[in-house]
């Protein structure tokens, strides 16, 4: 998958305070966590391999986690009790990555 790829982009949430729209703020936060978690791995592989090209995207995905986590991160400690109050899950779980994925 290549770091331009829409399912690496945040989605737009037009109303925060509609209960199925804030979802998708879980959806970037859950899409970085995984991609945190994968990206690693297909880097190891691909070192093996000697596959440049599949490195360089398994890097470019790393690079879009901060834009996937900022809306969601944001939403997790607003007012908005219909998102805010089990986003915080969603935005441990992405935060917990990054602190382990940084060892």
């Amino acid at each position: 998958m290549s770091p331009e790829s829409p399912a690496l982009t945040p989605v737009k949430v037009l109303d925060p305070t509609g209960g199925q729209q804030s979802h998708l703020y879980g959806l970037g936060l859950s899409i970085a966590a995984s991609v945190m978690r994968l990206a690693p791995r297909l880097e190891a592989i691909t070192e093996k391999a000697g596959h440049d090209e599949l490195m360089a995207q398994a890097k470019g995905m790393l690079t879009r986690v901060d834009s996937l986590m900022a809306p969601g991160l944001e939403a997790a400690v607003s007012n908005e009790y219909v998102s805010s109050h089990w986003l915080a899950t969603f935005a441990w779980e992405a935060l917990i990555q990054r602190a382990s994925s940084r060892h």
